[in-house]
């Protein structure tokens, strides 16, 4: 396979049609694999891209040119998640540069209704789908913090202070509860999944199909990690989002009912319907697409097609509000 150089990579893409762009940089980053700055000059690359292929300096080039409402630009993102450079590339930028801990306690923002729903809802989950094979004593937590995510499942150290990635019991006061009532501890060395975690938007009515869908997206996160080793929405990961019935995709394209700014968070139990192992959700094109996450895996939800503003921002991009007479910046994150 041939490297580039930052010159030829440019004129590469520069060829392909994306002849506003004037400098490349390439950058070793955790999660952003490409952006483009505000005055559309400039490309910032992950260094993954200097070994690209024919077909992803294609999809770099599109997600330059095309406008990112469209389909052309989310296949563009959907083919640079899916080549197999970009896991291998954000494996080695995160070897090189861990990821900063924090002593900030987790939220959770559940009822003692909700938590006791959460945790007969995973311990139902783990037997009727996943023969048991999770822990029964993985913590689980609603957070309101979550503004693209519907779910986000933390392994090892990720996010937390050295007391809570040894599996020490959390401060009084917040611990998330656990289907055994206990936290989680492992032996040394051991893969650990810390907590996983829903957004509390998914327990506004008429959310509770996809709260059942999200659960098992992360449950299929956890038996991916645990047994797999994998953090990723990659094979591992799709094989047991299929087999578990849950959709086998990062984004959901389903319509999620949000809370208002500023509103309380829910405080409703939902009703989920059929559980056992004979009635999986299924949805249609369930087929795998990508990413998605980034940090810890999460789950992030695309807009509607209408696109309103203010709606959240479509797969794989971030559109910042708009500055009267500045161009804007679009970005993609490795949801992986």
């Amino acid at each position: 396979m041939t490297s580039f150089t930052h010159d030829s990579f440019l004129a590469e893409i520069r060829r392909r049609g994306a002849g506003s762009i004037r400098r490349v940089v390439f950058r070793h980053n955790r999660t952003r694999l490409l952006s483009i700055s505000r005055d559309r000059v400039t490309l910032n690359a992950h260094a993954c891209f200097l070994d690209a292929p024919p077909d992803i300096l294609d999809a770099v080039a599109r997600f330059v040119t095309a406008d990112p409402r469209t389909a052309a630009h989310r296949r563009a993102v959907a083919a640079l998640r899916e080549w197999p450079g970009v896991e291998d590339g954000l494996s080695e930028a995160r070897a090189r540069r861990p990821a900063r801990r924090s002593s900030r306690p987790v939220d959770c923002c559940a009822s003692p209704e909700q938590r006791a729903f959460l945790c007969d809802l995973y311990a139902q989950l783990n037997e009727g789908r996943f023969a048991g094979r999770l822990p029964t004593d993985l913590p689980l937590r609603v957070s309101a913090r979550m503004a693209r995510r519907l779910g986000q499942v933390r392994f090892d150290g990720e996010g937390m202070g050295a007391d809570a990635a040894r599996g020490s019991a959390p401060a009084p006061g917040a611990p998330p509860l656990t289907p055994a009532g206990t936290t989680l501890a492992r032996p040394a060395g051991a893969r650990r999944v810390l907590d996983l975690a829903l957004s509390a938007d998914l327990f506004v009515e008429g959310n509770d199909r996809e709260l059942l869908d999200t659960m098992l997206h992360e449950m299929a996160h956890v038996e991916a990690y645990l047994l797999h080793g994998h953090k990723g929405h990659g094979a591992a990961w799709k094989t047991v989002a299929r087999r578990v019935g849950c959709e086998a995709r990062a984004c959901t394209r389903r319509r999620i009912h949000r809370r208002r700014r500023g509103a309380p968070v829910p405080q409703r139990v939902p009703r989920v319907p059929g559980l056992g192992a004979a009635a999986p959700v299924s949805r249609p094109g369930g087929a795998g697409r990508p990413p998605a996450s980034a940090r810890p895996q999460d789950r992030a939800v695309p807009p509607t097609r209408a696109h309103p503003p203010g709606a959240a921002p479509l797969p794989g991009t971030r559109r910042p509000p708009r500055r009267r007479g500045a161009p804007e910046q679009v970005e993609i994150w490795a949801e992986v």
